[in-house]
């Protein structure tokens, strides 16, 4: 069974389109939201006239799916979310919420805020990436991990891992997508490294004694999971768990 608390990051990955503009974007509360619990997300930019805020989310690297827009003070969410969210704000000064309850692990995904011109009869938008990450408290005491990282795509990232007061041989990382199944990434004995097949051309590891260094390189947002480090001795029949990081 999963841990009762989940913890949520958001952050600004990138602008996709349109002019230059500055976009702020928050979440609260800031610490920890737990399972069932809401989490509410603000979206505002300085773009003149562009009176619509429009609501996004892309899950597990399928289509965008329209969530629903702010125009005025009027929030309209498309009926499948409609009792599920709830959108706010004022978008006639360029600021607007997104509210969405009754959290599980299944709300990983990219969220999309786009301010909209509607006096326009174009496509014209600009359009804001953000990437929800979920963090998990650690499951074993005997492992050290990263502390939380903000990461865009495309970039390169290193998760660390350490045992604590042990020495085993084997050690491993795993990850595990939303609403996904556990994956192997990559077995280390002593020096040695087994890959799995996905990983073995975009990922490294460097093993130092007790600790094993995992770097993923030019991130994607399917790459976006609770990611595990594990420890093994010859007496165990499994492995002992530990969530390093959640990219």
């Amino acid at each position: 069974m999963l841990p009762n608390l989940l913890y949520l990051i958001i952050c600004l990955v990138h602008l996709a389109s349109g002019e230059k503009a500055k976009l702020t974007v928050t979440q609260t509360p800031q610490d920890l939201i737990t399972y069932g619990g809401s989490l509410e997300i603000s979206c505002s930019h300085n773009i003149p006239n562009y009176d619509r805020l429009l609501w996004y989310t892309q899950s597990k690297a399928k289509e965008l799916i329209f969530m629903g827009y702010l125009l005025g003070e009027n929030g309209y969410p498309e009926e499948v979310f409609q009792k599920k969210i709830k959108i706010h704000g004022n978008a006639n000064k360029y600021e607007g919420f997104l509210t969405v309850y009754n959290l599980t692990l299944e709300h990983s995904a990219i969220y999309f805020c786009a301010a909209y011109y509607t006096s326009l009869f174009t496509q014209e938008r600009n359009m804001f990436a953000l990437l929800l990450f979920l963090l998990l408290p650690s499951l074993d005491l005997g492992l050290k991990q990263s502390s939380d990282l903000f990461i865009t795509e495309g970039f390169n990232v290193t998760l660390n891992c350490s045992q604590i007061g042990t020495s085993h041989n084997s050690m491993y990382w795993f990850r595990q997508r939303p609403a996904g199944s556990l994956e192997p990434i990559v077995y280390s004995y002593v020096k040695a490294a087994t890959w799995e097949k996905d990983f073995k051309d975009r990922a490294s590891t460097v093993r130092n004694g007790a600790s094993l260094d995992l770097t993923l390189y030019k991130l994607q947002s399917s790459d976006t999971a609770m990611y595990y480090c594990a420890k093994q001795d010859a007496h165990q029949c499994s492995p002992t768990y530990n969530l390093n990081k959640n990219l």
